[in-house]
């Protein structure tokens, strides 16, 4: 994998890229949950093999992209990697005169390619408010154990009564009767250590609850989980099942938070098999 940086929006962005140029292969980016990075993917990506146009996004204020200028809430990540796509997936092959190279194309400037998005944890979070507000750019939709929803009194007593009626039939399913006592824990907010200089970027993200958007997810998409994730717990993996049209759920037994990691093989897997249909 080659590390590169660009700027975007005024923050130098950096990012990984096996730098195949393809243009029959499957486009892919990847985003990383909070406090990690782009490395976490490097591994999966090398799995992947050539057949793909690859990418993997250190999100502002991880790993060696550029703290935020300010304080940023979700739809300022979600505008980054957006203008990530445009910029690198999607360049400007000619720009008006006057116009300076580099900087942000306008949605139509250049024949896009939608991409598969790949995103862990509040990776997720970005990858589902993108795919909900910039439908054309985003083709396929990885979502792995994504964080975003804020289950409380009302809400959370809603939930419960919803999995009362579906959960039953997905626990004759082989394998899966362990899972059980997982299932029924309480929802809370992440428990994420938040590094000083982003606490209030911190606080603005995990504030917002996703739900509303996901009616307005169109694409296929993955739902990957671990069935022993604490951090966000296979309720919500089946909550997503449910209110994402077009949705498929895989369960990873005996991986945690980070299932793509516990059960790489796996993941690539059927990562693999997603993107070819």
């Amino acid at each position: 994998m080659v590390e590169k940086q660009i700027v975007i929006a005024n923050q130098l962005v950096n990012y990984l890229t096996n730098e195949q140029d393809d243009p029959a292969g499957p486009t892919v980016v990847f985003l990383h949950g909070w406090r990690s990075e782009s490395g976490v993917w490097k591994q999966a990506m090398a799995d992947l093999g050539d057949s793909y146009q690859l990418f993997a996004v250190d999100l502002p204020g991880f790993g060696k992209s550029e703290k935020p200028k300010h304080t940023f809430n979700l739809h300022d990540y979600a505008l980054i990697v957006r203008g990530f796509i445009e910029k690198i997936v999607n360049p400007v092959t000619s720009l008006p005169r006057g116009v300076p190279r580099g900087t942000l194309p306008s949605p139509g400037e250049s024949n896009k390619v939608a991409v598969a998005l790949v995103g862990h944890s509040f990776g997720g979070r970005v990858a589902i408010k993108l795919a909900s507000t910039e439908p054309e750019l985003i083709k396929k939709l990885v979502l792995v154990d994504s964080a975003g929803f804020n289950f409380h009194n009302k809400n959370k007593r809603e939930v419960f009564r919803f999995f009362s009626k579906i959960a039953r039939p997905f626990f004759k399913l082989p394998g899966l009767k362990n899972l059980r006592p997982g299932i029924y824990k309480a929802i809370g907010a992440e428990d994420y250590t938040v590094t000083p200089e982003l606490k209030d970027t911190f606080v603005k993200v995990v504030n917002e609850d996703l739900t509303a958007l996901l009616r307005f997810i169109r694409q296929e998409t993955l739902i990957v989980w671990g069935g022993k994730d604490e951090d966000t717990p296979m309720m919500l993996a089946m909550w997503l099942k449910q209110n994402i049209r077009h949705s498929h759920l895989i369960v990873f037994n005996e991986a945690g938070h980070f299932s793509f990691l516990d059960e790489r093989e796996k993941f690539v897997e059927s990562l693999r098999d997603f993107l070819k249909g």
